[in-house]
């Protein structure tokens, strides 16, 4: 978040894959970032759902987990990046822009 905000993004933040969920569902946001692991679904099934929804925002995944498989995925779900953990500022705000 601080690194976005220090940038100049105006940046929400929840504390699940529901919330943010209903969060993009109520409001309009450039992108969604989302990390794969979440408590109540995977970032994977959050992409899923926005795809299916045709929601118009963008997708990026960051992930510890930085595996081929969960790349292809991430990018057939519409993610518009994939950022494998631990990654640097200038990285991450890279694939914002």
């Amino acid at each position: 978040r601080q690194i976005l905000t220090r940038e100049g993004y105006f940046v929400t933040t929840a504390a699940s894959g529901r919330e943010a969920l209903h969060l993009v569902s109520e409001n309009e946001y450039d992108a969604v970032i989302t990390d794969i692991m979440m408590p109540d679904m995977s970032g994977l099934e959050l992409l899923e759902v926005i795809k299916s929804t045709n929601l118009d925002v963008g997708t990026i995944v960051i992930t510890g987990l930085g595996t081929f498989d969960m790349a292809t995925q991430s990018d057939r779900l519409g993610a518009r990046e994939f950022v494998v953990k631990p990654f640097t500022p200038d990285e991450l705000i890279q694939a914002v822009h």
